[in-house]
């Protein structure tokens, strides 16, 4: 049969607009499915992060180094907890595929206030101090609390995130946190296995690299009888047998003493650079993994032939290289030895009753022994003899190092690990001071 130029235009149009809505239709059937597959696959991290939600916005009762890792550090389970984001009031909030907004505001004002005495009241009562004298013990008590509510303040500039899901992922920018009409959003996504469990001692402890953890978890397998790890000495094992396993564990867990320690973020970048990337004298996953990523972004050119000898990597990115690969990177894809303290531990969402800093090491650790119970059984010697002190002074070496980097890149870099300075009361003018000195170089603030 003929059709006459009529109706073969009326033919066309029609079979345009079929195709058309067949194509309209496998895209959202196809959104669909990956949506159902998203919150299937969350499934059980979500029931994790509704905890999270229920525990710190529904009640009223609930509280809120150097390592030397072997080759098994780069198989530990990374079992999520959820999106978690924190809200206008610095809590979490749990960002569902299903589109839940958000509780009001109104409903969470008085979390903090709720929680702050339970901060100062944890020491259980009745055990007297054994490795401080109650001077001691209520100045690092003060510090403390100082450290808290600086955390409160930091955590309120940040808001949960837009009731449209789909618009939130595809806003999610590379930086640390993102802006979207004038508000700041800090996307939290822990792993449960940040979260180490002392069950018998109610202790649950968000560790982080390159901040002395492997101290603690020296001090944890000597208090938990694991043999096997302190004849080896393979500490890093204790995040696996202490990790949280399930929801149940995590709600159990948050009724428990919490604490975690950080350090100046760009003290803890160089470091991770210097043990992972560059030092030679020992194996580095990283250092094989990361660096032909890190020479593929700073020299294309170059073939990975040429980047190794016998299979392992000869060049060795710089420190400048290992930057500007960091700014290149979604941070989502940042190993956890450069990742920043707020992804790792989402102090935001989970309240911690310690928060160490390294510079006060010796102070903070006998604080948290007292206030957790566990000085009347642990042996601070234990967290002495495996603190690393490091290798060289570290001002001089962040000023070799840093020195490296021209003006605007040393500002991309902090505006990466802002949030990081902002929530634990870092300040980098005094590197800016040596590093220009007399030139009144100065980054502002995002937040204020």
């Amino acid at each position: 049969m003929i059709l006459k130029p009529k109706q073969s235009w009326v033919c066309g149009v029609s079979c345009g607009c079929a195709f058309l809505m067949v194509y309209t239709y496998c895209v959202l059937y196809s959104s669909y499915q990956w949506n159902t597959k998203v919150h299937q696959n969350y499934d059980y991290e979500g029931s994790i992060a509704r905890i999270l939600l229920k525990q710190h916005l529904f009640s009223d009762n609930v509280t809120r180094d150097e390592e030397e890792e072997e080759e098994e550090e780069c198989s530990y389970s990374r079992r999520s907890l959820g999106r978690i984001e924190a809200n206008d009031t610095g809590y979490v909030n749990v960002v569902e595929v299903r589109q839940t907004r958000p509780p009001p505001s109104s409903n969470t004002k008085k979390i903090w206030n709720s929680t702050a005495s339970i901060y100062t009241n944890w020491r259980r009562k009745g055990v007297k101090l054994g490795l401080m004298t109650e001077e001691e013990y209520m100045t690092a008590k003060e510090v403390n609390r100082g450290r808290q509510m600086h955390m409160q303040r930091s955590c309120q500039k940040f808001s949960a995130s837009t009731a449209n899901v789909f618009l939130d992922i595809m806003t999610h920018s590379k930086g640390n946190f993102y802006k979207l009409d004038g508000t700041y959003f800090l996307p939290q996504s822990p792993y449960a296995s940040s979260f180490q469990v002392d069950w018998a001692d109610e202790v649950m402890f968000c560790w982080q690299y390159k901040v002395g953890s492997t101290a603690w978890n020296a001090l944890f397998a000597h208090l938990l009888n694991q043999t096997r790890v302190i004849r080896a000495k393979t500490f890093y094992d204790m995040r696996e047998i202490m990790a949280v396993k399930n929801a149940s564990d995590m709600k159990k867990a948050l009724k428990f003493y919490r604490f975690m320690i950080v350090r100046h973020p760009f003290e803890r970048l160089l470091s991770a650079y210097r043990d992972r990337i560059e030092d030679t004298t020992h194996r580095s996953w990283q250092r094989e993994f990361f660096g032909p990523q890190i020479l593929a972004v700073t020299r294309p050119k170059l073939k990975e032939s040429e980047m190794k000898t016998s299979g392992s990597l000869s060049v060795i990115p710089t420190f400048t290289e290992f930057v500007q690969y960091l700014l290149e990177t979604h941070m989502d894809k940042y190993d956890p030895h450069w990742a920043p303290f707020w992804k790792h531990c989402a102090p935001c969402a989970v309240s911690y009753h310690a928060i160490g800093k390294r510079e006060t090491q010796l102070q903070d650790e006998r604080f948290i022994l007292e206030e957790s119970g566990l000085a009347t059984k642990a042996n601070l010697k234990i967290l002495e003899e495996n603190a690393h002190q490091g290798r060289g002074d570290t001002q001089k070496l962040m000023l070799k190092y840093f020195s490296t980097l021209n003006l605007s890149t040393l500002e991309k870099l902090y505006r990466r690990y802002e949030v990081d300075f902002y929530l634990f009361g870092y300040d980098v003018q005094l590197l800016l001071n040596e590093l220009y000195p007399g030139r009144n170089v100065s980054f502002p603030s995002s937040f204020h």
